[in-house]
């Protein structure tokens, strides 16, 4: 029964999770007006993809940081472009990070002072 839940929950949060393919769906279907079943996203390799349909086919270079950032590879773009763009993000996440606490300085303990033994007086003398 525990297998069962188990795969229920990793099913289910495998649907939550973006890939770079539904982000190109999405962001081709917003740029050509097309719908999705008419696109087709074919993996390259190396991280890239090829977007086909509704237009000229394209090529893809696709990085998951705080999300998918996809750049379109050709005509100026490049993934150079898309590692720059990650740097600048990893940058701003960084710069939005607040500085760690100060640290505590602890006082030295104290030197203990060496025990000095004093005997007790000897009894009185009897008479």
């Amino acid at each position: 029964m525990r297998t069962v839940r188990w795969l229920l929950l990793v099913s289910m949060l495998g649907c939550v999770a973006p890939t770079a393919e539904t982000e190109l769906l999405e962001r081709v279907q917003k740029e050509r007006a097309c719908t999705a079943d008419k696109l087709k996203v074919t993996y390259l390799g190396a991280s890239a993809y090829r977007v086909e349909g509704c237009g000229p086919p394209e090529t893809f270079i696709c990085v998951s940081y705080q999300g998918w950032v996809c750049t379109r590879e050709g005509a100026g773009q490049s993934s150079r472009r898309v590692l720059g763009m990650v740097a600048t993000l990893a940058a701003r996440s960084a710069a939005e990070v607040p500085a760690p606490a100060p640290q505590v300085q602890v006082p030295e303990p104290p030197v203990p002072v060496p025990y000095i033994y004093i005997p007790p007086p000897p009894p009185p003398p009897t008479f």
